[in-house]
This record gives C-alpha cells, structure tokens and sequence, in this order.
C-alpha cells in the first residue's frame, strides 16, 4: 500500500509529497507506475497526479525519458536495496501518440498498467525507420540500445516482421502476422465480423453489397473481402452481388466513392461496410451532405469501433473489441513467449461484439439505385 502524508497545502502538493515518500521507502525501483495505476492508488484525478509529477520533475526528483514515462533520478542518493529488476517490454510503433487512433491510446495504456501489475515495465519507440523497405540497420540499433525481454509490433509490416522472426526475438503481434511470417499475433476476427455482416445485410433484403478497405497489403483487409464473401453466400441467395472498393483515408477519394456507390449503374450499392472507422466518419459525412438517408437510403456497418461513434446520430452500427480484452490477451501470449514457452497456436483471434446501433434497415423501395439530392 502507498504511503500518504498528512496535510499540505494544496492537494497536489500533498500528491507530490505522498510519491516523494514513497519512492525513499523503495515503493518503486525504476520508475513510478503508469498514471492509471498510480491515480487509482492515491486516489486522485490524472489532471492532479499530473501535476504533482511535474512539481517532482522541477525538483530532479524524477526524470521524463522519451516513450518510457517518469524515471527516479538515483543521482547523487544511495539507491534502495533488494528492489528487483523490472523487465522491460519494448513496444514499436510508426507515429506518435498524437496521431495514433484513440482505441490504441487506451489498449497502450491498459498495457501499460497490465505489464506494471506483473513487474515489468513499458518501453514505447517510434520511429517511421522501423517501417521503411530496409529497416534492419535500424531495428540492429534499436535492439540493441534499447535491449528489452519482449517486444510488442504495432501496424507492423512484413518485412520488420521477418526480420524479429530470423532473430528468435520474443515478440508478439499486436495486428495480424503476414502470411509468410511465422509469429503469434493477436487481433480482432475480421473474418467473423465481415461475414456477420454481409449476412446481415442479406437478411435485411439487400442485393447489392460494398465493402470498402483502406489498403490490401494489409493482411485483415484480405481477411475482411474473404469474410465478406463468405458471408454474402451463407443464405445461398443468387441474386445477390458484391464488390470490393480499395480507398485510402483521403476526402476526394473517399467524395468519388460516395457519388458511385449511390448513382445507378454497376457500382451501386445499398448496403456498404467499411473496414476503417475514420473512413466510415468520412463517407457518412459526405452521404449526408448529398442528401442520403442512412439507413434510409443506404445502410451502413463500421467494422471496427470508436470512442467517438457514440455521440454519432444515427448512432453506427459496429464491431468492438473491449482494448482492455486486447491488451490481456497480447500480454498472455507475450508472458509465454518470453519463458520460451511453445504456444499452442499462432494466431488468437478476438470474437468481436456487434453493436445494433441505427444505421441498417431494409433496402428502399422502388429499386437499388439512388441520386444525389446535392453534389458535394
């Protein structure tokens, strides 16, 4: 149990104070834990905790290191004894936290605190280099400036993939393994939720169905067409076509996607799912402002989830993964990875839930086809 202290004379200082104390007592070898942890502890609000870190940087009591959170500054202090080694979890990814999704925000910091709670300890690294088409003299110095016991891969890509695969390095895939790499990867079951959906939305009465993905070098995206199909098929309906749209997270792009999916003529569709949650704000947006109804006109599934999805009106129908759940299930697989474990498989995949909202309904009347009230 922390340590905390009697009266000070603002809270944040009597938080300063409280960790201060704690770190003389050996409380934390290292470094102080993730933010969530530590609030929950003190009992304060991440807004105080912060401040209270920031009066202990002033002070050179603490030290801030890129990607590693608030290091204790042993300088010129004898350090505590008998404080076991944390293991370190190094975690590559290509942007920075400000461009990052949301739903990865919280699955880190979740992970964070889950590796804290187990005595190891997360070390983030970015760097668009590790992802380049020769990025081995750059993960050779990342490896070994920064040596870790494990490694977790963000929106990683085959070739960094195959270079942590020839080294035997403990790694864990937090996406989907490409398939020529043989690594345990965790992640949500695209498979599965692509085929609910088209089946969904053959039930529902529709005939023309879209799937649109952002890129197919990614290997879910491939997934996603393979479970889309499929589901597309399951009712045994001939009547019923589908086809496949490849759209990078651009506005003009994803405006000419929005005029042919509700114009006549081949491309049309009445029911569209869309594999990335920011195109599907994008393509909603812009069928708005056309005048389409959703699901009026068209219906509309994001396969993956949001935060933001929920102040939405029509509220979207979605897939979600708890990242809570994801980040348990990626540090499992790297707890065993580490120990040299033989896991029992490759690939843990996720059953997502799907979540009704109200953007999917029968297809209109009258025919499957429909004109822009407004062009964008």
């Amino acid at each position: 149990m922390l340590h905390t202290p009697g009266q000070f004379s603002t809270l944040t200082q009597q938080v300063a104070e409280a960790i201060a104390l704690n770190i003389e007592r050996g409380a934390w070898a290292e470094q102080l834990p993730p933010e969530r942890f530590l609030a929950r502890s003190l009992q304060v609000s991440r807004r105080t905790l912060r401040g209270a870190i920031e009066l202990l940087r002033r002070d050179k009591v603490l030290v801030t290191r890129p990607g590693a959170g608030s290091h204790i500054n042993r300088s010129g202090r004898p350090k505590t004894r008998g404080a076991p080694r944390r293991k370190v979890v190094g975690l590559m990814m290509p942007e920075t936290f400000d461009r990052m999704k949301p739903s990865t925000m919280v699955f880190i910091d979740e992970l964070r605190t889950l590796l804290y709670v187990k005595g190891l300890r997360l070390e983030v690294h970015v760097g668009h280099r590790y992802y380049s088409n020769r990025p081995a003299s750059a993960l050779v110095e990342l490896t070994t400036k920064h040596p870790a016991d494990g490694w977790i891969l963000i929106y990683s890509n085959p070739i960094n993939q195959r270079w942590f695969e020839t080294r035997k390095i403990p790694v864990v895939i937090a996406g989907t393994a490409h398939e020529k790499v043989d690594l345990p990867d965790v992640d949500v079951d695209m498979v599965a939720a692509c085929r609910h959906a088209a089946n969904l939305f053959v039930q529902k009465g529709h005939r023309r169905l879209a799937l649109v993905v952002e890129d197919f070098h990614l290997p879910n995206e491939k997934k996603s067409e393979d479970g889309f199909l499929e589901g597309a098929r399951l009712l045994g309906k001939d009547d019923v076509s589908t086809k496949t749209w490849c759209c990078p997270q651009s506005l003009p792009r994803i405006r000419n996607l929005a005029e042919r999916l509700v114009r006549g003529g081949p491309d049309a569709a009445t029911a569209v799912l869309v594999t990335n949650a920011y195109q599907y704000l994008a393509l909603f947006s812009i069928l708005t402002r056309m005048g389409v109804n959703v699901p009026g006109d068209l219906s509309l599934i994001s396969r993956n989830d949001e935060h933001f999805f929920q102040f939405l009106e029509p509220e979207p129908a979605r897939y979600t993964c708890a990242p809570q759940t994801r980040a348990k299930a990626v540090l499992s697989a790297l707890m065993r990875a580490i120990k040299g474990e033989q896991l029992p498989k490759r690939h843990f995949w996720l059953v997502p839930d799907f979540m009704a909202g109200a953007t999917v309904a029968g297809p209109r009347s009258g025919g499957t086809n429909l004109e822009p009230k407004r062009k964008v």
